[in-house]
Formats: structure tokens, C-alpha cells, sequence
């Protein structure tokens, strides 16, 4: 490694520190982001002419930065691979069908055991309300977004 800069794939900043022989990751002083140290070994499974250059922080695995997406969470954002990516994006998806069929049951019972008329009318608001939740967990569901990569966000 004597000669070569090592910079952080997330952020850019360069890697200043020792990098003792052996080493097979560092952790950026920037911005937190793991770096594999490159080595023959350490290749993208999804190309396997390319060197790695992060970690997906679900799965663990190692990937180059056209394979590594970007996923915003609270105050952080995760490198994920595609799989975890899909995985994570499905899973918001499946809380929005699941949220649309609770507030459909929730909405048809209030109808029916309603004592009054302005009760009914809740439960109908209730059971209208779901069919578009439902829609569109349906049509999330059948064109996950695609996020950015580190690629992308380097080049933008």
C-alpha cells in the first residue's frame, strides 16, 4: 500500500492513517464509513473484474460502488447491496398494505356495529380511507425505486 492513497468511497476523504500489512478494512475519521483495504481477494460478487470498495451494512457483504445504494434512515444513511436495498424498500411497502387492510377491517366493523349514524359515517371515512392505502402499497409493491449508488452520488 506504500505510495498509494486510500480514499473513503462514501465521502472522499482520504485515508491518512497506517495501514498495517494484513489489514482488510479501516473505518473512515470523516464520515464512519467502512473501506476494504483492496486486495485480490476482497472482489464485488456482482462484477468480479471490479474491487470491492465497502461493506453493505446488513448483509455484511463486499461490493463495488455501483453495487452499494444508498438508504436514508433518521440521522444516517446505510450502504446496503441490491438485495438488502430491495429487501428494506419491500419491507416499507409490505407497512403500507398492512396499514390499508387494518384501516379497511377497522373501518367495516365500525359500520357495522355503529350505535349511531355519525359513528357509521366514521367507519366509512375509516374503510374509504384504506382503499387508496391499499393502492398504493399495491403499485409501490410493482415499481420499487430504484436509489442512488455511490457511483451516482460521486458523479452528480
Amino acid at each position: 500500500m506504500e505510495g498509494e492513497t486510500l480514499t473513503c468511497p462514501f465521502c472522499g476523504a482520504p485515508h491518512r492513517g497506517v495501514i498495517p500489512s494484513g489489514t482488510v478494512q479501516v473505518k473512515c475519521e470523516y464520515c464512519g464509513g467502512t473501506i476494504l483495504v483492496p486486495s485480490s481477494a476482497s472482489r464485488c460478487p456482482n462484477h468480479p473484474d471490479v474491487l470491492a470498495v465497502g461493506l453493505c451494512n446488513d448483509c455484511g457483504g463486499s461490493y463495488c460502488d455501483s453495487c452499494l445504494y444508498l438508504y436514508k434512515i433518521k440521522d444516517a444513511t446505510l450502504h446496503l447491496c441490491p438485495s438488502c436495498f430491495k429487501k428494506r424498500k419491500a419491507k416499507e411497502v409490505r407497512v403500507t398494505l398492512i396499514l390499508g387492510v387494518l384501516c379497511l377491517l377497522i373501518g367495516f366493523l365500525n359500520i357495522l356495529v355503529a350505535p349511531s349514524l355519525e359513528a357509521a359515517l366514521r367507519g366509512f371515512a375509516i374503510f374509504v380511507f384504506a382503499f387508496p392505502a391499499i393502492a398504493w402499497g399495491v403499485y409501490r409493491r410493482s415499481h420499487l425505486p430504484k436509489g442512488a449508488t455511490l457511483r451516482e452520488r460521486r458523479s452528480h
